[in-house]
């Protein structure tokens, strides 16, 4: 996974909880990386599923609140980078549905070594899309994290409902977002 990931984690803990408890982190870690990381490099994913639990462990919730907390720490922090994407998109399921056919082809074209989830959009109607997501990493809590964020920066509000999930089993993640209001 590209450096980008692991400085923004860094990062997000560092304003939640101060320098010290990153050091702790690091410390019950133990990294490859020794937690020293560029944005350009591409770390081991083992080392992001680790640095979640021991979060979580820090902070008292599980896992999977931890990993879609950081998703929309991401979403903020990838936006501040490339404003573009968002400025290209006039709401958020045409944003949704770029992340396949513009981010992760710009992404890909920029950090040729980088692996990316495969995501698909499909939309039911004008208030539900269908977000799917495939990838070994199963990181799929980030995603609705990353949603949630992207929503935000919208305005606009949604539930997402998380019906088929890698971690249950299944060959991909199936996430429906639904708007709200109007």
């Amino acid at each position: 996974m590209l450096g980008t990931v692991y400085i923004a984690l860094n990062d997000m803990v560092v304003d939640r909880h101060g320098v010290v408890a990153w050091d702790k982190i690091l410390d019950e870690v133990k990294p490859d990386s020794e937690g020293v990381f560029t944005s350009i490099e591409t770390y081991q994913d083992t080392e992001l599923t680790q640095f979640i639990a021991a979060i979580a462990a820090l902070e008292g919730i599980s896992p999977t609140d931890v990993e879609r907390e950081f998703g929309q720490y991401l979403f903020a922090v990838l936006n501040r980078k490339s404003p573009i994407f968002t400025q290209l998109a006039p709401n958020l399921f045409s944003y949704l549905r770029s992340v396949e056919t513009v981010i992760h082809p710009d992404v890909k074209k920029r950090f040729t070594d980088s692996s990316l989830p495969t995501i698909t959009c499909s939309r039911g109607d004008a208030r539900e899309l269908l977000f799917e997501y495939r990838s070994a990493r199963k990181l799929c809590y980030l995603s609705e994290g990353l949603i949630l964020a992207a929503a935000q920066h919208y305005g606009e509000a949604v539930s997402l409902e998380h019906s088929s999930c890698m971690h249950r089993g299944a060959d991909h993640c199936s996430i429906r977002v639904q708007r709200h209001g109007e």
